[in-house]
């Protein structure tokens, strides 16, 4: 599958998937509320080989419209533990991205979370992979800046 985030403007963008088959999805988002997570998303499943998280789910046929927050919020879906436990990483290494961490102390957090949350820690979530996605986060998020409208950062999702 492909995947582009475009930048429409500076407080929009777009988030497009094409999958194998041909299919389509889309969303023109607001910046400041979906770009950074929706970007970590990204560089997590990818780098993890998740299948079955948001990423993976647009590939597997889902909409991005069935995906949004106020979607799931309606149909009052229940996910299975891969998207639940991508969700959390995602947001803790995502705040982790705005300043200088501790891996091996994100890790303990992320997993003493995991566990109130009765869910299992993740094979990948170690100190490591938590350095490398915050790391290529932070350079997309520094090409993303040097964008002009209309230009794109484009991928492939496994």
């Amino acid at each position: 599958m492909q995947v582009r985030f475009i930048k429409e403007s500076p407080d929009r963008y777009r988030l497009e998937c094409a999958r194998d088959d041909g299919s389509k999805t889309a969303a023109s988002l607001e910046f400041r509320g979906y770009f950074k997570h929706d970007l970590m998303h990204f560089v997590i499943e990818r780098t993890a080989n998740l299948q079955d998280s948001f990423f993976g789910m647009v590939k597997a046929g889902k909409e991005l419209t069935e995906l949004s927050p106020k979607a799931i919020r309606e149909a009052a879906a229940v996910f299975h533990a891969e998207i639940q436990i991508t969700e959390i990483v995602v947001g803790a290494l995502q705040g982790a991205s705005k300043s200088e961490v501790d891996y091996e102390e994100a890790c303990c957090k992320i997993q003493e979370y995991l566990t109130l949350m009765s869910l299992a820690e993740p094979a990948y979530l170690t100190p490591d992979f938590c350095e490398r996605v915050v790391a290529e986060h932070r350079s997309l998020l520094g090409r993303w800046g040097q964008l002009r409208g209309g230009d794109c950062l484009e991928f492939s999702f496994p």
